[in-house]
């Protein structure tokens, strides 16, 4: 079973951070950096999986700085719903940052642990991007399952280091 603690350490520290706000600070010009090209492809691609409609609920788990909501709007559109869940705070107000800039009304975030979070509803989808540790966490996948609509779409993604 993950340590969240240790997570959330390894998350904060020096190089994670860098990583991360990297990552998080897409380039506004034309020549993105080619490290992180591909992840944003892998994203594109396995959302591209869950085959969201218009007015689907697709959860965003483990959904950090938001860097799947643009991709996922345009497959839910303005009558859909994201739930995304995270546990960091850095990251959830990042999110919420995004959301709000974006003008996005249709984003509800869930500060937990996957394991414990409520989620309300049901979900079309979830999303489980670069969330190896949930993946791992019977509880946490349990949850993510027992809202899920009967027939939902799970897509799965990450890299091995």
């Amino acid at each position: 079973m993950p340590d969240r603690e240790r997570a959330l350490a390894k998350y904060r520290s020096e190089s994670a951070r860098t990583f991360y706000d990297r990552a998080n600070a897409r380039p506004r010009d034309t020549s993105p950096e080619k490290r992180f090209e591909r992840f944003f492809e892998l994203r594109r691609k396995s959302i591209a999986q869950l085959e969201l409609k218009s007015g689907d609920t697709v959860l965003d788990v483990g959904s950090g700085s938001g860097l799947s909501f643009s991709e996922l709007e345009r497959g839910i559109g303005s009558e859909g719903r994201i739930i995304g869940i995270e546990q960091s705070q850095e990251q959830l107000a990042a999110a919420r940052a995004l959301a709000e800039s974006q003008g996005w009304r249709n984003i509800v975030l869930i500060d937990s642990p996957v394991e414990e979070a409520a989620i309300p509803g049901e979900a079309d989808a979830a999303l489980f991007s670069f969330t190896h540790d949930i993946m791992q966490t019977p509880r946490a996948l349990l949850n993510v399952l027992a809202h899920l609509k009967t027939g939902g779409r799970i897509a799965a993604f990450g890299v091995k280091w």
